[in-house]
């Protein structure tokens, strides 16, 4: 596992919970882009972004990224307006995986409070520190999704009626995958992986 930790890349921060990665620009705004563990969840065949200048928090959607079975939602690792998306991603998201640090970074945002978000993330050798004993379980096969016939009861928008789902976009019907919510962690993540089944029938909705 140790030459997946080396692959970290040194010049950036990481948000742990969301296994992002956020540089600091000259010009004030942040790339933001996802670490080369979200590609252990299958070959990425579409990335929806929400669109520039919209407004987002910490810790919720900045799109979809969609393999052939899941929807996998990008958290922001800060708040933020977004300023920029990787349109060389929107049109090859393939990006992500072959460079997730370089040419695959996924979006700059204009940061809402820099110095409090960088206060909550972590440097390449401490989130190494972090990331070892969980790795494990991130590098470990996806659920396969078709195997569950029932919605389960998550925070995800599974249990909206199907009108709700139909309505919902994209990045509101993505499924948590890699990771949890702060203070959830990998259970958080396998629990909301749980209700795919409902997220993909909204999509179908």
């Amino acid at each position: 596992m140790q030459d997946v930790i080396d692959r970290l890349a040194p010049d950036v921060l990481y948000a742990p919970e969301q296994d992002m990665w956020v540089r600091h620009e000259a010009d004030g705004t942040v790339t933001v882009g996802a670490t080369h563990l979200v590609a252990q969840h299958g070959q990425f065949m579409l990335f929806t972004p929400r669109p520039p200048q919209t407004v987002v928090e910490a810790g919720r959607s900045l799109g979809v990224m969609e393999t052939a079975k899941t929807a996998v939602a990008v958290h922001a690792p800060l708040g933020g307006r977004i300023v920029e998306v990787n349109a060389a991603v929107v049109a090859d998201v393939s990006l992500v995986d072959r460079d997730p640090y370089g040419a695959g970074w996924l979006m700059r945002l204009a940061p809402t409070d820099w110095d409090a978000a960088q206060a909550s993330l972590l440097p390449s050798a401490q989130y190494a520190q972090w990331v070892l004993p969980r790795l494990a379980e991130k590098l470990a096969k996806p659920v396969d999704f078709d195997e569950f016939n029932e919605d389960l009861s998550c925070r995800l928008p599974c249990n909206r009626t199907p009108d709700d789902r139909a309505a919902a976009t994209p990045a509101d019907r993505a499924v948590v995958l890699w990771a949890g919510p702060a203070g959830r962690g990998g259970a958080g993540g396998r629990a909301a992986g749980l209700c795919a089944r409902g997220a993909r029938a909204g999509r179908r909705g």
